[in-house]
């Protein structure tokens, strides 16, 4: 006669961690780090130079449009806010919201600010929102714009007379 014997059962004893405590600590050290890393000055400076080239190729591709597409652009410096708000006129005199995207504007990060603008005809101004008019034949007023990260300075200089938007390192 046979007889079938079951094998006695096994028992695992792994030594390890399971997926559901690996997930759990991967989240938490996800969560620190998503909050302490835009604190270290590294990541302040990459910040301050991303939107310092942002509002450069903003104000590089709104002269560039005006001339193209004959269009007279507002550009508003909110210096408080850190904030540029964009509108056109195909005369120059009623205004309207720009609607495209890539034109409407900009905000700039938390820890970036804008410090002052400099115009020829104004002088330095540190406070309050300051209008600069893109001409849709060009010869619009130059401008030299500071902006400000954890210390560092970075200087905007727009050109209209060879349509270049020039960025340099510190206050110029």
């Amino acid at each position: 006669m046979y007889h079938s014997q079951t094998a006695p059962a096994k028992s695992f004893n792994c030594k390890g961690f399971t997926l559901i405590e690996l997930l759990v600590v991967m989240s938490i050290v996800g969560i620190i780090l998503a909050v302490a890393l835009p604190r270290f000055p590294f990541f302040d400076d990459i910040s301050v130079r991303r939107d310092t080239r942002q509002m450069a190729g903003l104000i590089r591709y709104l002269n560039e449009a005006a001339v193209t597409k004959k269009l007279y652009y507002r550009v508003k410096f909110n210096i408080e806010m850190g904030r540029v708000n964009v509108e056109y006129s195909r005369d120059g005199v009623e205004y309207k919201d720009e609607t495209d995207s890539s034109m409407r504007g900009l905000s700039l990060g938390d820890m970036v600010k804008i410090e002052d603008i400099i115009l020829p005809g104004l002088g330095k101004i540190n406070s309050g929102e300051v209008t600069v008019v893109l001409l849709p034949y060009g010869f619009s007023e130059p401008f030299n714009l500071h902006i400000k990260g954890l210390g560092k300075f970075f200087t905007l200089s727009f050109n209209p007379y060879t349509e270049k938007v020039k960025i340099e390192e510190g206050y110029v």
